[in-house]
């Protein structure tokens, strides 16, 4: 995971890391060899490299504002490390669905005929239309599904349901684009 790409300041000046804070370098050789291992096992070689994951965690670790304070930086690092996982995996997904569309769109790049994108256009038109017209939770939770690869999981903490809610609201979407279109 390279700093520049995730946003993330290296050590130095900016992030408000001193260089030799020795809470900071404690912390790195009592517990990275023992991090690194467990995030080997869980990934071998990546993608994500476990060693970007691990910078990256300690990275977030030490732009903390008040990092003495952490009750358990081992387990903050940790979990740190696995949000990191997520982001990077969420992010090869989407640009694969990305590629996916791209490789179909080439695929069926013969000219269409004028009649097939108008249909075309009117049907994705009937689309918005009925997703302009759900209630917001509705359309959110399709949107945070179909666009955005969310899992159920994530789409209820976003819209603070439980996962049966949000696994439910994405159904029933479904349900009535389906009825809708058929229309």
């Amino acid at each position: 995971m390279d700093p520049l790409k995730t946003g993330l300041d290296m050590p130095g000046e900016r992030s408000g890391i001193r260089l030799g804070d020795t809470f900071l370098d404690r912390l790195y050789r009592n517990h990275a060899a023992e991090l690194r291992g467990h995030l080997r096992r869980k990934l071998g070689n990546g993608p994500p490299d476990p060693d970007d994951v691990l910078q990256g965690a300690f990275a977030r670790f030490a732009a903390l504002p008040d990092r003495e304070a952490v009750p358990n930086p081992k387990a903050y690092l940790l979990r740190t490390a696995h949000n990191l996982i997520i982001d990077a995996r969420r992010q090869d997904g989407t640009v694969q669905r990305a590629a996916g569309t791209l490789r179909l769109i080439e695929e069926n790049r013969a000219d269409p005929s004028a009649e097939d994108v108008l249909s075309s256009r009117e049907e994705l038109e009937r689309l918005a239309a009925i997703i302009g017209r759900l209630k917001p939770k509705e359309r959110s939770a399709f949107l945070l599904h179909r666009i955005d690869g969310l899992n159920y999981v994530e789409i209820a903490r976003r819209l603070n349901v439980s996962e049966s809610g949000a696994r439910g609201l994405v159904s029933r979407v479904l349900e009535i684009c389906v009825k809708e279109m058929r229309r």
